[in-house]
């Protein structure tokens, strides 16, 4: 179904993102990152967690990385209020 492309794209993406940064491609990792956020959009929380929580933590240390601090930030804002586990939270 449509849904599941977009979960599976969504992991494509934040496997690429984890690549990307790891090699010092922090611009490129944000793209990424963000790609994939967005195509699991809101509903991404309740129906891919894991995913999603993966995403957006992935995403804020990139953009730390890149100094791209207003982004980091508001990642960090968006797990921090959707994170079900203390532990979750950065």
């Amino acid at each position: 179904t449509r849904r599941q492309e977009r979960e599976q794209v969504a992991r494509l993406n934040l496997n690429a993102g984890e690549k990307a940064r790891a090699s010092g491609g922090f611009d490129q990792a944000v793209e990424y990152l963000k790609t994939g956020i967005e195509l699991l959009d809101e509903d991404g929380w309740s129906s891919q967690y894991d995913v999603m929580l993966a995403l957006c933590t992935e995403c804020a240390e990139a953009a730390r990385l890149k100094g791209d601090l207003p982004l980091m930030s508001n990642m960090f804002i968006q797990v921090k209020q959707k994170a079900v586990s203390p532990t979750d939270t950065p």
